[in-house]
């Protein structure tokens, strides 16, 4: 497979797919012309950008289009000449189902005369698609858009040891299924997905006119859109048309120096070996062959010397591309990876508890995670991520979409010598006085929601531990430890530092406030009033008043209490007295009762009079109440008082 040319030490790969590989056999070209093609952008929606350009003489530019895509080609092609006047139109013939030929006529000669059948008849899978020119020597450049596999990316992160930065490397995947060799040419991939879709404009087609019987009415012409170019939008256009879109940055990191101590000669002790190596030695030693030095370990210094970068990258209007630096070669049905970082970033090897339906064990074992923050300049794509460090695999995660200074977090193992484990308690509700106006009361209601987490660090280090806590939809925290991070989807991150061999614990407080209205003097209104009183900053002309109606809500609830013990005595003397009644029925006439009959009829009366006793101080007790209740209402109606909220704890 040939390359072509690039950058010396340029690191790129191509990966071959065998014929009868994963792509299967070999594939129509989408587009195939005697136009060079020169320039290929891929995006993240499943088009390409192609451009092919070339010295034409000739009166036809002849393309070969798939034909289903055959309608993205005509929909986006555009011809371009150094001269003007140079492209006359663009003809293709109607896209029409194909026909197979008829049979041959059945031969009636003997069979070794008879000629061989013809091969079996296969639908022309292309389609003439012609650029009409006037004949002259032209300079042609010719674009199109058609579909093209997604460039997908992928990364790794190197960690860095002896408090040296950690390495991020990232790649670009690129696979050729256009049908063709791209040769040489110009690549880039960009993290942009215009919108685009099928257009079928090969097909005829011919809309139903309804039939009229007047003279109707005609459109003498066609309606021309409106096109405007701005001054600076029309001064830009031939920088554009010359640069062939956006710029490219260069770009590039300082090296590390590698940890691997090596000469000329060979491999070199390092300075605790030689100083341990006797002065002299008793007996001569066999002469042996000199050991080949090991080779060296995957360190961020190696990794970031031995990868020469083939792409520069450009962020414009918020969307990243990368174009290679040098011209590049795919064959069809190949893939390319494309270096695209090559980064020192702070990185940190730490743990985050956040539990994974995928991974059972992670309700009570946080996952090992890297945490960065993205200063690389652009935004990174999603894609998956290899982490090693400490001359190793470590591990593997996905990094989802982060925008430039964003900070992510990538699991990428379980860590079992951290154990953790959560509790809930949701305690009754709180209540908040917001305003009286009129004698209603506006109340602010809470539920209090506690989540402890306990984590129990059973190594003999110390360790950070990321708290990922997702909050009830329309709850507020109430509690923020310091360099608490909020998330995209309403969670928080919160730090908690593990002695080795400790078992520490955080508390998560959440509110959920609800607004509610109240009658004045019910016990949520009490409440809020009481809790109003008890704070810093009491209206002088609102507080008395309100203290009043707090020392007669107590009167009042006294009443309550009394008239409730007075009312249940009433109902026990009311049935004794049923008792006594129902006795005196029952022993009727009987003179030999006529002794207890007297004994029962003055009980009866006794209660009778304790029965009237009772009700006349409720009805007492019921006109105080009446007229306290009115009392305060009417003091409190001309009260109309707004209570400011206090400022949140720790500045949350």
């Amino acid at each position: 497979m040939g390359r072509g040319s690039r950058r010396p030490g340029a690191t790129w790969l191509v990966l071959a797919a065998a014929a009868a590989g994963a792509w299967g056999c070999a594939r129509t070209p989408s587009v195939a012309t005697d136009l060079e093609l020169r320039r290929v952008v891929l995006y993240r929606n499943g088009v390409g950008y192609f451009e092919r350009s070339g010295t034409v003489d000739e009166d036809i530019i002849r393309f070969r289009v798939r034909r289903e895509q055959v309608g993205d080609f005509l929909g986006s092609l555009a011809v371009v000449t150094r001269e003007r006047g140079g492209v006359r139109g663009v003809s293709f013939p109607s896209f029409e189902e194909q026909e197979p030929p008829p049979p041959p006529p059945p031969c009636t000669r003997p069979a070794a005369e008879c000629p061989p059948p013809p091969p079996p008849w296969r639908p022309d899978p292309m389609m003439d698609v012609d650029v009409e020119m006037d004949g002259r020597p032209h300079e042609v450049t010719v674009a199109y858009v058609v579909e093209a596999p997604v460039w997908r990316p992928t990364y790794r992160i190197v960690l860095g040891e002896g408090g040296r930065a950690s390495l991020l490397q990232g790649w670009a995947v690129v696979q050729n299924l256009s049908g063709e060799d791209w040769k040489d040419v110009e690549l880039a991939v960009t993290e942009g997905a215009p919108l685009t879709f099928r257009a079928d404009l090969a097909t005829p087609f011919v809309p139903y006119r309804p039939v009229v019987t007047d003279y109707g009415e005609v459109v003498q012409a066609p309606v021309s859109s409106l096109v405007s170019l701005s001054d600076r939008q029309r001064r830009a256009m031939p920088a554009s048309a010359a640069t062939g879109g956006a710029g490219q940055a260069g770009w590039g990191g300082d090296a590390f120096d590698d940890e691997a101590e090596f000469t000329a000669d060979g491999y070199a002790p390092g300075a605790a070996m030689r100083a341990a190596a006797p002065e002299s030695v008793a007996m001569p030693l066999p002469q042996t062959a000199p050991v080949a030095p090991p080779p060296p370990a995957v360190a961020t210094g190696g990794a970031s010397q031995s990868l020469a970068l083939l792409a520069a990258r450009a962020q414009e209007g918020g969307i990243t591309t990368y174009r290679a630096e040098g011209p590049v070669s795919v064959p069809d049905e190949s893939s390319t990876l494309i270096a695209i970082f090559n980064d020192p970033i702070d990185a940190e090897d730490t743990l985050l508890y956040q539990p994974d339906g995928g991974v059972p064990d992670s309700r009570q074992n946080p996952f090992r995670v890297v945490r960065f923050t993205n200063d690389v300049g652009v935004s990174l794509e999603r894609g998956p991520m290899a982490i090693l460090g400490r001359g190793q695999f470590l591990g593997q995660g996905i990094l989802d979409p982060l925008p430039p200074g964003a900070t992510t977090s990538i699991p990428y193992a379980l860590e079992r010598s951290v154990v953790v484990s959560v509790d809930r308690e949701e305690t009754p509700e709180e209540a908040r006085l917001v305003k009286i106006v009129r004698g209603r009361v506006t109340v602010q209601r809470f539920s209090v929601l506690k989540t402890r987490y306990e984590a129990r660090n059973l190594g003999d280090g110390d360790l950070r531990l990321w708290i990922h806590h997702a909050r009830r939809s329309g709850w507020d925290l109430a509690t923020r430890p310091e360099g608490t991070e909020e998330t995209g989807e309403g969670a928080a991150l919160m730090p908690l530092d593990l002695p080795a061999g400790e078992a520490t614990e955080l508390e998560v407080q959440e509110k959920s406030p609800t607004k509610v209205e109240v009658e004045l003097l019910t016990p949520l209104a009490r409440q809020a009033i009481a809790a109003y009183l008890e704070g810093p900053a009491v209206d002088a002309v609102a507080g008395p008043v309100l203290r009043r109606a707090i020392e007669a809500s107590d009167r009042l609830a006294q009443m309550e209490e009394q008239r409730g013990q007075l009312e249940q005595r009433r109902r026990e003397i009311q049935q004794l007295m049923q008792e006594i009644r129902a006795d005196l029925q029952v022993l009727g006439n009987n003179p030999a009762s006529q002794e207890l009959k007297e004994r029962l009829t003055r009980n009866l009366e006794e209660q009778t009079a304790e029965y009237q006793r009772l009700t006349a101080q409720i009805v007492e007790i019921n006109t105080q109440a009446g007229q306290m209740r009115v009392e305060l209402a009417e003091a409190i109606r001309a009260i109309d008082l707004t209570v400011e909220p206090e400022p949140a704890e720790g500045g949350r």
